[in-house]
């Protein structure tokens, strides 16, 4: 069954290949010449979803949070949130893995407005949620296309994006460490989108990059703080001065992992996390940047 499934998704993936921190109100929009970036880390429960409004007004979704038999956070928090902030088009949405805490929203999202194309990292992994998600591009004809490490990402002129994992041409078997992971600077502010990145995938990275490419103000905390991330060789490349965790409230996998949360007040980095604060959003113009904990829905 499980190869019948992977040549299906075979098939599909065929046809559709074509700083100082300073606390501050949440703007929705630039005005005159300010050009700056925002950035949300919904609160999607036990889940990832990120949304990037560029400094020139692109439409960015890293994934879109999860879906199960009573929950669709794509439905119910992800749209509305997107139709709240008057967005009518994501430009790009970045798919970083197939596990369904991360892509089981993305069918809704996809469906309820245009978007211009999805990334994947083009591992093939047999579940009904990557199986709806390449049926829905496909039967929407979004562009879809792969990337992989040392992709250049053209998401804004202001913007430099790179894709550091997974390597080219070589996949683990976890999905976790086959994750998309994108440095994205601008001017003198850098962040880091994880994914679920693990310990091979963070090794991998560290082995393949100079500390000065990994240096980030802002990190996405991989695989919301799960002991299997957040070695000590990667948290000592990337120096972050803020950690944000997305993570569900008393989610039955008990995360974020208090060891690692030990370890990221160890290397004094400032955690913030949506189990406690809700959705997280930062503002920069790409010298400093404001975050404001925006509290649940």
């Amino acid at each position: 069954m499980k190869k019948l499934i992977k040549n299906w998704i075979l098939t599909v993936l065929s046809a559709v290949c074509f700083a100082v921190p300073v606390f501050a109100a949440e703007p929705i929009e630039n005005s005159g010449t300010e050009k700056n970036m925002y950035i949300y880390f919904l609160d999607v429960g036990q889940g990832d979803c990120i949304f990037i409004r560029t400094p020139n007004g692109k439409n960015i979704l890293i994934d879109g949070g999860p879906l199960d038999e009573e929950y669709d956070a794509g439905k119910e928090i992800v749209v509305p949130f997107l139709k709240k902030k008057n967005v009518k088009y994501l430009d790009t949405i970045v798919a970083t893995h197939p596990h369904g805490d991360h892509i089981g929203g993305l069918p809704s999202i996809l469906k309820a407005m245009p978007v211009g194309e999805v990334l994947d990292s083009g591992f093939v992994y047999p579940s009904p949620f990557y199986e709806n998600f390449l049926r829905t591009i496909s039967n929407k004809k979004i562009p879809y296309r792969l990337v992989q490490k040392d992709d250049i990402l053209k998401w804004d002129p202001d913007l430099t994006v790179k894709v550091l994992s997974p390597r080219r041409g070589h996949f683990f078997e976890d999905p976790n460490n086959n994750s998309i992971v994108i440095k994205m600077n601008y001017k003198n502010m850098s962040f880091l989108f994880t994914g679920d990145a693990a310990e091979l995938s963070e090794y991998d990275i560290v082995s393949n990059y100079r500390k000065s490419e990994l240096a980030s103000v802002i990190l996405k905390v991989p695989h919301h703080g799960s002991r299997t991330s957040s070695t000590d060789i990667f948290l000592e490349a990337v120096r972050p001065e803020v950690g944000i965790v997305p993570v569900g409230r008393f989610n039955r996998f008990h995360l974020p992992n208090n060891g690692v949360m030990k370890r990221y007040a160890d290397y004094g980095i400032e955690i913030h996390r949506t189990d406690k604060e809700g959705t997280i959003f930062v503002s920069t113009d790409g010298e400093t940047y404001s975050l404001k904990a925006l509290g649940f829905k």
